[in-house]
């Protein structure tokens, strides 16, 4: 299994390391002052619980995602990888999503596209952006491939059939999840390249 570790995770663990340090130091009486000792405990703390909450974020919508792509490609072991930022620097792509065929269990995820979800599972369900309807169909897409479609417009053609499905999956009612299906197929559908276009 691969391990999800990014710079982030690192940094938690640091400023977590950080905290623990001022915390001892204060009760030890070895900060230089009181007040210089509770500020760096709170700094540090402040810091770690930043940080944490963002990988937490990370890993919250790679699961969620995973577990729609479980459902879309009916692969128990497929997962759903959310690039980190850092790797997504060196991806010149621009892709939002791919599966590569050396491992086609494996759904990936641009960051954007993660940050998009995480912004749908944290609305109120009711009045989804663009990004979030794209970001929910590039989900059910890569599920598609993971599934064994490789023609992308046979795939786009499939994913428009799961997107209300998938949103329903990630909480939305069965008339926003309608919209949203018919969202992506107005709006969207129309302006990808040719290759997505011509499987319906």
């Amino acid at each position: 299994m691969e391990l999800d570790l990014g710079v982030l995770t690192f940094v938690a663990a640091a400023l977590v390391l950080l905290a623990i340090r001022a915390g001892v130091r204060l009760v030890r009486g070895r900060a230089s002052s009181w007040g210089l000792g509770v500020a760096a405990l709170v700094w540090w703390t402040v810091l770690a619980a930043v940080a944490g909450l963002v990988e937490a974020e990370h890993r919250v919508t790679q699961q969620l995602a995973t577990s729609v792509t479980v459902m879309v490609s009916g692969r128990p072991g497929a997962v759903a990888r959310c690039a980190r930022r850092t790797s997504d620097m060196f991806d010149p792509s621009g892709n939002a999503g791919s599966v590569q065929w050396d491992s086609p269990d494996v759904a990936r995820l641009r960051a954007d596209t993660c940050d998009a979800l995480w912004a749908w599972i944290t609305s109120d369900k009711e009045h989804p952006t663009i990004e979030e309807v794209i970001a929910l169909h590039v989900l059910a897409h890569e599920a598609v491939h993971v599934g064994g479609e490789r023609a992308e417009a046979a795939t786009e053609c499939a994913a428009m059939g799961w997107d209300a499905t998938v949103a329903r999956a990630l909480g939305a009612s069965d008339a926003v999840a309608q919209q949203i299906a018919a969202s992506y197929r107005q709006q969207v559908y129309p302006t990808m390249p040719d290759e997505y276009r011509g499987g319906c």
